[in-house]
């Protein structure tokens, strides 16, 4: 069984290069290191229930020529309306 952690990342406005922010590859470039480190410890479904994400949301989601996403859990105090990637 393969447990999926969704994530969803932020992009910076145009003039972001100028204004010496960081651009949107990049910081997708250093997202992506980072959520691969949180999500290293739930590559089974009882460790990931054991640590409460144990919330289900919707049964397995398939697309007829694409595979599927599996299910979705979640941790009830993590939904609260704001987007985290970790």
């Amino acid at each position: 069984m393969c447990v999926l952690i969704n994530s969803f990342l932020t992009s910076c406005s145009s003039d972001d290069k100028e204004s010496g922010k960081l651009t949107h590859e990049h910081q997708i470039d250093l997202m992506i290191p980072q959520l691969r480190s949180v999500a290293a410890d739930f590559q089974n479904m009882d460790m990931a229930i054991n640590e409460g994400w144990d919330t289900n949301l919707s049964s397995c989601v398939k697309h007829t020529t694409e595979s599927g996403m599996g299910r979705h859990y979640a941790r009830l105090e993590f939904l609260d309306g704001r987007v985290n990637h970790l």
